[in-house]
């Protein structure tokens, strides 16, 4: 046996048997002998060399001479995994023959340039501990392991596989994406909690923005010019507010807080007329003594409140405007309604499979998507819906919002364990990802990219878009 030295890794080689050494003995004509890497001469007795048998039989060590590593799989991280560490220990299962492994991560499938980690791993420890410093939070990597012998190499099955690091912002909550697709304003919703910018060139949080209040900063909507961002509060007690904040995204400060006409009310959700003159909430009445929609003036600072009521006491949650302005959708939290507001007042409904929470409206204007038990496809012209039956959400089974891409093709759905993607052309789940305790979503300009909010964990999860 002679040893090698391949990817600056000493490893052994194996010498084709031969004679007596491989396992063939000496003489008549006879089977052949399959030694540890190599045929036997031919024999009909002989004596057994390493990991041979006698000669006419077929020896368990080996595969034959020039044979290639054997078929494996990756392991984890899963696929499409969002919160692993930053030092995160990729593995895999074992390769028939390997004399090593060559892992490669990249922020990009093509690999090759965009290499991040390149490196020769022992056959012996089929994992890599990626070292401290290497990745990046927010960045989304592909990674692929290739089993490596002097007769060649052979990749993983199931790869390449990708994964990314979250953003770590405590409470995060709501999240809107500015229309440039530069940064990403996060609601933390943790007592007096502030409002994170994350930059998406750099993938750091450039600023925190106190509301100067003693509230929660719960939902989250950017001005369609990216001037502004408008988030919703929720008192904590002394010095708090049920209200509405206004940022100045030029100065990443607060222009205002403004407490809602109902003093009572808890807001959640919250979005911008196209115009971006106007905004509105699910809401109480002033006086506290109806539940329906608000709208008001949203620049510079939020006044001129009108409500429209929608005589249903079931908690208005979530508030999609139309792509021309002249409706929005209110989803209700306690019952299985969705509610059509036509400005100025006129209220219609329609009924649901299940309770929902978040409600998003296509480019075009001609479909809906409701996040409840199911997906809920609204056709805006005639009414009709179609339920699209989600994966198992176990243990959380409760899909809180959805955002659909700029091209109106898919729908993505949070849910209490699963993030999941609608192809709208045909209404099936085209990619499921895991994602813990989700609660809210934007995505990138582009419609590549979703970024949820994983409150329990204090995360801002990156999943890419199939």
């Amino acid at each position: 046996m002679r040893s090698v030295v391949l990817s600056g890794l000493v490893v052994a080689s194996v010498v084709s048997a031969c004679g007596s050494s491989g396992g063939g003995g000496n003489g008549g004509a006879g089977g052949s002998l399959t030694g540890l890497g190599g045929t036997g001469t031919a024999g009909s007795v002989g004596v057994a060399g390493a990991g041979g048998s006698t000669g006419g039989t077929t020896g368990t060590g080996g595969s034959g001479p020039g044979s290639l590593p054997g078929a494996f799989d990756l392991t984890m991280p899963l696929h499409g995994s969002s919160a692993q560490p930053l030092t995160p220990t990729l593995s895999w299962n074992d390769s028939y023959g390997a004399d090593s492994y060559t892992v490669e991560i990249a922020t990009s499938a093509s690999f090759g340039a965009a290499d991040v980690v390149n490196m020769s791993v022992s056959a012996a420890v089929p994992q890599l501990a990626v070292p401290a410093s290497t990745l990046t939070a927010g960045v989304i990597y592909h990674w692929r392991v290739t089993a490596v012998n002097a007769a060649g190499s052979t990749a993983a099955t199931g790869g390449p596989r990708r994964f990314s690091s979250p953003y770590l912002v405590a409470g995060a909550h709501g999240i809107a994406v500015t229309p440039d697709g530069t940064r990403l304003v996060v609601a933390s919703g943790v007592n007096n909690g502030p409002i994170k910018i994350i930059t998406l060139a750099s993938h750091a949080v450039t600023a925190s923005i106190n509301t100067g209040v003693a509230s929660q900063p719960i939902g989250v909507a950017v001005s369609p010019d990216g001037t502004q961002a408008l988030v919703t509060l929720l008192t904590n007690g002394a010095g708090g507010i049920d209200g509405i904040a206004a940022v100045d995204l030029a100065s990443n400060s607060v222009i205002s807080t403004v407490s809602d006409p109902c003093v009572g009310t808890t807001l959640g959700d919250i979005a911008y007329f196209p115009t971006g003159a106007r905004a509105a909430i699910p809401d109480l009445s002033p006086g506290c003594a109806a539940m329906g929609l608000t709208t008001f003036s949203a620049s510079p600072a939020p006044s001129s409140f009108a409500f429209v009521n929608l005589s249903d006491t079931n908690d208005p949650m979530g508030v999609a405007i139309s792509p021309d302005g002249s409706f929005a959708l209110v989803t209700m939290l306690l019952d299985a309604r969705l509610y059509r507001v036509t400005f100025p007042s006129t209220v219609e409904h329609l009924s649901l499979s299940s309770t929902s929470a978040g409600v998003a409206i296509t480019p075009d204007g001609s479909k809906a998507v409701v996040a409840a038990a199911t997906a809920e496809v609204v056709n805006l012209a005639d009414g009709t819906i179609t339920h699209v039956s989600l994966l198992d959400d176990a243990p959380g089974g409760d899909f809180h919002n959805v955002a659909i891409t700029p091209d109106g093709t898919k729908a993505v759905v949070v849910g209490g364990a699963t993030v999941q993607v609608i192809s709208l052309t045909d209404n099936t789940i085209a990619a499921s990802y895991p994602a813990s305790t989700g609660s809210n979503i934007a995505l990138s300009r582009d419609g590549l990219v979703a970024f949820v909010t994983d409150g329990g964990n204090g995360w801002v999860r990156v999943i890419q878009i199939p």
